[in-house]
């Protein structure tokens, strides 16, 4: 596995505001620009969020979506800001929307499909459990160790409204659970275990020291 693909897979791509997003108190549009841009060209498990921890749309609670109602203009405008920010998973609070839905690169299927999930709930989560570094553009202070479940079952609404239910493990389990804690208002550091968060730069030379790789960040 290359280590752009590994890096893709190790931080979950968790937030960055688009130009055209909601913009909150006095930010000109020439900041919101500037914000969109990814922290670095490596995100492991970086999602697709904006850079204020203590935003108000980041903490609120989200509004469930009908079936019949599946938003697809949401989908189209989150799905096109994730792929800008090359990020594996964004969720609505992140780009200004108080809706439940959230979208994440399946890396655990062929061709890594770009899929939208709706009301997502966690059904089932395992006995054991699993710790990973995580980041999140809605917090740039850094990465910090999380411990989650190692496998979960999650229910959902497809892009159809039809529900759905998955028994996911391994990353992309890791990847639902901080995008459905984003439905909840809660972020990583709420649930980052007791060290301090390790800045992008020496999250990056850790993982290229394990590896005997170095990796340009940006």
């Amino acid at each position: 596995m290359s280590i752009c693909k590994l890096a893709r897979m190790l931080i979950i791509g968790l937030c960055v505001m688009s130009q055209g997003c909601i913009k909150h108190g006095s930010e000109s549009s020439h900041e919101a620009s500037q914000s969109s841009k990814p922290l670095f060209n490596h995100p492991e498990l970086f999602t697709h969020s904006r850079s204020v921890t203590q935003n108000k749309t980041l903490r609120n609670v989200n509004q469930p979506i009908h079936p019949e109602s599946i938003p697809t203009d949401l989908v189209v405008k989150m799905k096109r800001i994730l792929e800008e920010s090359g990020g594996i998973g964004i969720a609505a609070p992140q780009i200004g929307i108080n809706q439940q839905a959230i979208i994440i690169v399946r890396t655990d299927k062929p061709d890594n499909p770009v899929q939208a999930y709706f009301n997502p709930r966690l059904t089932w989560v395992s006995e054991t459990l699993s710790k990973d570094y995580e980041g999140c553009l809605s917090v740039p202070d850094g990465v910090g160790l999380v411990e989650r479940p190692s496998e979960i079952t999650v229910r959902y609404l497809d892009e159809t409204g039809e529900a759905q239910e998955e028994t996911l493990s391994g990353i992309i389990a890791r990847v639902f659970q901080h995008e459905i804690d984003h439905l909840n208002g809660i972020l990583f550091i709420d649930k980052k275990l007791d060290q301090p968060l390790l800045s992008v730069e020496e999250y990056m030379k850790m993982k290229a020291e394990k590896s005997n790789t170095v990796i340009d960040v940006q």
